[in-house]
């Protein structure tokens, strides 16, 4: 969760109750796209998807990112 999630559901009371995150490969930049981050269209990028949802299965959280794959890392505690 987010810092900003975080404070949102503090002061309203909400606890995110479940979340996914998905991961896949963009495998050819959209123009629109690559002119925005500075990158040349066609190119390969990464996308995360994360939803995180209340008890009632209403959607808390919607996060789409498109990520450059050389500054992009993962870790996962378990």
């Amino acid at each position: 969760m987010t810092t900003s999630t975080r404070t949102y559901t503090t002061h309203r009371d909400t606890i995110p109750a479940s979340g996914q995150e998905m991961a896949s490969v963009i495998p050819s930049l959209q123009e629109v796209d690559a002119a925005i981050m500075e990158r040349s269209a066609g190119a390969p990028m990464l996308r995360l998807e994360r939803i995180t949802r209340c008890d009632d299965g209403s959607v808390l959280e919607y996060v789409d990112s498109i990520l450059n794959p050389s500054r992009f890392g993962l870790t996962i505690d378990f």
